[in-house]
């Protein structure tokens, strides 16, 4: 009787023939079989076995333990966007690739993180903190360069970084606080921006519809000429109210002129709230808290240097950055 043989990759017996026997007999196997780094199968027998049986998951395994990361991360981005049901689709099945890759290949999970910092910040954040992965080396990932990549994506998902190294990690670099309150004060500048936006298109909105009903009185109708016959001076009357509407037409059209470039100034101060995505919206209340909790932590930062942070030109903000910063 032949000597049993283990059913192990690195074995010569177990080569490629018997791969297929496997996906009809044992399919569980196949998933940890491939997995092994010195496995016999080769790369293209095996993507061809695996597609032909519609294991995908299986296929991505096999190019994570080969070091395939490029074509196995191609594979996961063309999934992402497909309309058909698929196993590798949504973003959770990227932020666990990425998760697992080494510290060594820091670049490769920055490139490849990009969709999901525009459309998923959340997601992506865990990419970069490590959060909900049992083992992870986002923390020894380089946390200055980390934040170089999301800032001009993302600038809000970046203080969202910043302040869990600075508040979990405990990291005390003066080059990421300086960044983090740097990032508050921009923030908060831009919610106060849109805040009083807001309130002046209120106020006019009001200042209008107040208007509209003083020029519609019943009293002031020009189109009642009842009283012309009897009266020798209607015709001054209506020639003085004729001025009065012109007057009071140029004042409207001065005031919406100079309210379409008040409102032209401000949108160049702020991001539309649309194109913020909702988990990032951050209002002043909130923001005040979380730069509160910040100067409790940091080691570089006080409320003085804070403040002198503040730059010389949103000096009529600084009473707002007291309040922020005092409260």
């Amino acid at each position: 009787m032949g000597k049993f043989v283990e059913p192990n990759a690195a074995n010569p017996a177990f080569g490629t023939s018997l791969y297929p026997v496997c996906l009809q007999e044992r399919p569980s196997l196949v998933g940890p079989l491939l997995r092994i780094p010195d496995g016999r199968v080769s790369l293209a027998e095996g993507e061809r076995l695996l597609r032909e049986h519609n294991r995908l998951p299986d296929f991505l395994q096999l190019l994570r333990a080969r070091g395939q990361h490029s074509k196995a991360l191609a594979l996961l981005h063309q999934h992402q966007h497909t309309t058909q049901p698929s196993p590798l689709k949504g973003p959770w099945v990227l932020v666990d690739y990425l998760q697992n890759l080494g510290v060594e290949h820091t670049e490769v999970i920055l490139s490849n993180s990009a969709w999901l910092v525009k459309h998923h910040p959340m997601e992506a954040l865990r990419v970069f903190t490590g959060v909900g992965a049992p083992v992870t080396d986002a923390e020894q990932l380089s946390r200055v360069r980390v934040a170089e990549f999301i800032k001009p994506l993302q600038p809000r998902l970046c203080l969202l970084y910043l302040e869990h190294v600075v508040q979990e990690w405990k990291d005390k670099t003066n080059t990421l606080h300086n960044e983090l309150v740097k990032l508050y004060r921009d923030i908060i500048i831009e919610e106060d921006a849109r805040q009083q936006h807001g309130q002046s298109r209120a106020d006019h909105d009001i200042t209008g519809y107040i208007f509209d009903m003083s020029i519609s009185s019943p009293e002031d109708n020009p189109l009642d000429t009842t009283k012309e016959a009897n009266d020798p001076d209607i015709y001054d009357s209506e020639q003085d109210l004729l001025n009065q509407d012109e007057d009071a037409n140029l004042n409207d059209s001065t005031s919406k002129e100079a309210c379409a470039e008040d409102t032209n100034a401000n949108n160049a101060t702020f991001t539309p709230i649309e194109e913020i995505p909702p988990e990032l919206r951050f209002n002043l209340a909130n923001l005040q808290e979380r730069l509160l909790k910040f100067l409790q932590d940091s080691t570089y930062y006080s409320p003085t240097t804070a403040l002198l942070n503040l730059p010389q030109e949103y000096g009529e903000f600084r009473p707002h950055f007291l309040t922020a910063v005092l409260l």
